[in-house]
């Protein structure tokens, strides 16, 4: 995998949360036809994927969304989100950083 990429802010969500939309632009030199995919792993273990997310093709280049269905599924923790263009038989690394993970409230704790 070719790593060029930015770095974005660091977030941070309770489980079960929805994220804002990522929307990715690309440049216009980059390679067409291509795919986009959200890689979430632990922060600790960034070989093991636990949620991928693949982005919805737009005028400008892709959208990705992180519902609840995908949060409520990690624990509590630091996970790398890396955002993937798969293009021309190749991977490209274009974001990069990382999300912190904090465990709901039980409904006995609000």
């Amino acid at each position: 995998m070719l790593s060029f990429y930015d770095k974005i802010p660091d977030m941070e969500c309770l489980q079960g949360d929805t994220l804002p939309s990522f929307e990715i632009t690309l440049s216009e030199d980059a390679p067409e036809n291509g795919s986009l995919v959200l890689l979430i792993s632990k922060k600790e273990d960034p070989s093991r994927v636990l949620v991928q997310k693949t982005g919805a093709a737009t005028e400008e280049g892709f959208i990705v969304s992180v519902t609840d269905a995908d949060t409520v599924q990690l624990e509590e923790g630091t996970y790398l989100m890396n955002f993937v263009l798969i293009a021309g038989g190749r991977k490209y690394k274009k974001l990069s950083g990382f999300l912190r993970v904090n465990a709901a409230p039980s409904p006995l704790e609000v």
